[in-house]
């Protein structure tokens, strides 16, 4: 188990790498950007509460697609596969969790670690694979291609 998590942490390092950014710069600038836009959150609205509780359950749910979940089977076992996803879920919570409490919000933050809890043992399908219905066909024709490349100069026209 120790081994997967040391393989996540770098993984996300190598992806801030990518990026051009150095690992602890990407880190502080995370977690600062996290203070600033929960703060402004919670200055502006008062059911901010709730929008960080959905956050946290967004990317908890988003962490348990049935593939993800397969592979820790097959790769762990269940028993071990379900501890993982306990640490998951429960460290992708934890910042939400303290956010709650530095606003005492106690009750709220004791709901999202129960629900993450909760969502550790199920299996949920990805449903965000939607296509938009569009009135152009999939293979379109010359007047469908002309519109779709110059769209913008008919509503540059219009102001």
């Amino acid at each position: 188990m120790k081994e997967y998590f040391s393989l996540q942490f770098k993984l996300a390092n190598r992806r801030l790498s990518d990026l051009g950014v150095n690992p602890a710069v990407g880190y502080i600038l995370g977690i600062a950007t996290f203070i600033l836009i929960s703060e402004l959150l919670f200055t502006k609205t008062e059911f901010a509460k709730y929008l960080v509780i959905l956050t946290g359950l967004g990317l908890i749910i988003q962490s348990s697609e049935i593939k993800r979940t397969e592979f820790l089977k097959i790769v762990f076992g269940n028993k071990r596969s379900r501890k993982i996803r306990v640490i998951e879920n429960l460290f992708i919570s934890l910042p939400f969790t303290i956010l709650l409490m530095f606003h005492m919000a106690f009750i709220e933050s004791f709901l999202l670690i129960l629900s993450s809890l909760v969502v550790s043992n199920l299996t949920l399908k990805n449903t965000g694979n939607y296509t938009l219905p569009t009135p152009f066909s999939s293979r379109p024709f010359e007047f469908t291609v002309g519109f779709r490349n110059t769209f913008f100069i008919f509503r540059l026209h219009l102001f």
